[in-house]
């Protein structure tokens, strides 16, 4: 429904304007009508309605002023004069103004009616692009934080340019400048991989978010926060805008998440503060710089701050992908050649340095704690496998002397350790595999999935496909079949139950279904096994 005003002091015209046109079958509802300019003010302010039609020679206040007076206060509104053909100077003067048209007198009231309702359509369009406008500010909105969160891992990721950031920051609405100064840290839980091992889906998730929640609050103080790869989050820190000391503010915030997560986490954090970037463009290079002072301290294994600071002299390259490898072949016992080449380049490139001493104390701590890592994702304690004095040399860091000493002393640590982790593992997934049978004969007498059996024992269905056959040698689906089988058998042979009574025990709600699967199983129909 629209609100028309028609303003016209002649009362001939008014009145006609008014009745002539059937205005209530297209939805609009006359306003006045106003006998002149003054009165149609007072009406617009008190009705607001969206179009407005008016005559321009009127007595107190002309249709030139009262389009000026409401274009001014109601921009939104619709304006439509009439003028006979002496005043048509008049009409172009209001269409300057910014009215929508004008009709000239006399006019049929076909084309009045049209002239109106193409005002209609024009407002209800408006209506529609403003709803739509709200929405996606609505969802804009909603998705600021996902959309800072994407932005930051582009800046630590290295792939913006300079000449996008400011456009970014001020469509982000972040009160950063592009050559401002900023400090990246990283956080991570000391034992990551364990909270999979020792915890539910669910518990995981909400420990998660409470990670998340906790680090990204504390940041909020003076920067942003975002997940980043392999279970960190990255933070850039900034302050503001000038005058503040960023590595006093970054060594601050994580003492503050270090003591928050001591009190509401079951896990450990560690933090990694990188140097100071002396604009965003280098926010890359300090988050870098952040995750290697974190590797330094990972190898460590204690809960603590690791400064960039402390990391800026010479130091082993061993990437992420290393430990991924060592940890294929302890977890598989194949290609020990690899292990020895990781060792050997990171070992070998000291040779000709003046402070080989110090990276080979480097090169050990690094060892020591991608070795803990590994064995802690299979479950494993390495003091449990290694020797008293092994273990406690490892927790130093391991030897010193010669490298091919080194090589074949860290060698022999890693094959005790592999053979220990695979030989839990078996016993694991043996255990694994028992709790599987446990499942599948308490719900004989239901349809058993792949994916129900997965769920009991928190694995996916692929990977339990073909772990059970794996172990037994034997697909899950025809073990099922089988057991259904076996226990039917027992059944028929006590003779304590019909034949429908035995199908519907082990899950077949078809006796005659069931028939044919008992006798392609036992070559004899389940009534003539009952019978012998």
């Amino acid at each position: 429904m629209f609100k028309l005003l028609i303003a016209d002091d002649e009362p001939g015209s008014r009145e006609w304007l008014a009745q002539e046109i059937a205005w209530e079958d297209h939805d609009i509802c006359i306003v006045g009508p106003a006998v002149d300019g003054v009165e149609a003010w007072q009406l617009i302010q008190e009705e607001k309605p969206e179009i407005i039609l008016t005559d321009i020679r009127m007595p107190g206040m002309n249709g030139i002023d009262l389009a000026k007076l409401t274009m001014t206060h109601y921009p939104h509104s619709r304006i439509l004069v009439i003028s006979g053909y002496d005043e048509f100077s008049y009409a172009k003067s209001c269409l300057e103004i910014g009215v929508s048209g004008y009709i000239l007198k006399p006019s049929p009231s076909e084309e009045i009616l049209a002239a109106v309702l193409k005002e209609c359509q024009i407002l209800i369009q408006k209506r529609a692009d403003e709803e739509v406008q709200a929405q996606m500010q609505i969802q804009l909105e909603a998705s600021q934080p996902m959309l800072r969160e994407q932005f930051l891992r582009e800046l630590f990721q290295g792939e913006l340019e300079e000449k996008d950031l400011r456009e970014r920051l001020g469509f982000l609405q972040l009160p950063l400048e592009p050559e401002q100064s900023v400090v990246a840290i990283v956080c991570k839980v000391e034992d990551h991989t364990g909270l999979y091992l020792n915890y539910q889906e669910k518990e995981r998730q909400l420990i998660w978010l409470s990670i998340y929640h906790l680090v990204t609050t504390a940041i909020a103080k003076a920067g942003l926060a975002t997940r980043m790869e392999r279970g960190l989050i990255g933070g850039l820190i900034f302050g503001e805008p000038s005058g503040s000391d960023l590595s006093k503010i970054a060594d601050g915030l994580a003492r503050d998440i270090l003591d928050e997560a001591r009190l509401q986490l079951p896990c450990a954090l560690q933090i990694g503060i990188g140097g100071e970037a002396p604009g965003l463009i280098e926010a890359a290079r300090s988050f870098e710089q952040a995750k290697q002072a974190l590797r330094f301290q990972s190898s460590l294994g204690v809960e603590a701050i690791a400064t960039h600071s402390a990391t800026e002299t010479q130091v082993p390259t061993f990437l992420p992908r290393d430990e991924e490898r060592l940890n294929v072949c302890l977890e598989t016992g194949q290609a020990p050649e690899t292990i020895h080449l990781i060792l050997h380049q990171l070992f070998s490139a000291s040779r000709e340095l003046p402070e080989q001493n110090q990276w080979q104390r480097e090169t050990g701590w690094i060892l020591t704690g991608a070795l803990v890592r590994i064995a802690q994702r299979a479950g494993l304690k390495v003091s449990e496998v290694l020797k008293e004095d092994e273990y406690a040399l490892l927790m130093q860091g391991g030897p010193a002397g010669p490298t091919e000493y080194l090589i074949e002393w860290w060698e022999s640590l890693f094959d005790q350790v592999g053979h220990g982790i695979r030989k839990m593992t078996n016993t694991s997934l043996r255990g694994c595999i028992h709790q599987v049978k446990e499942y599948i004969d308490n719900h004989l007498a239901e349809t058993i999935s792949l994916s129900q059996a997965a769920r009991s024992v928190f694995l996916s269905p692929q990977y339990l496909s073909r772990l059970f056959r794996e172990q037994t040698n034997e697909s899950f689906s025809d073990y099922v079949t089988r057991r259904k089988m076996e226990v039917a058998r027992s059944l028929l042979e006590s003779g304590e139950k019909k034949i429908y009574e035995v199908a519907v025990a082990v899950g077949y709600t078809d006796p005659s279904y069931f028939g044919r699967v008992f006798r392609k199983y036992y070559n004899v129909t389940p009534m003539d096994y009952k019978k012998v």
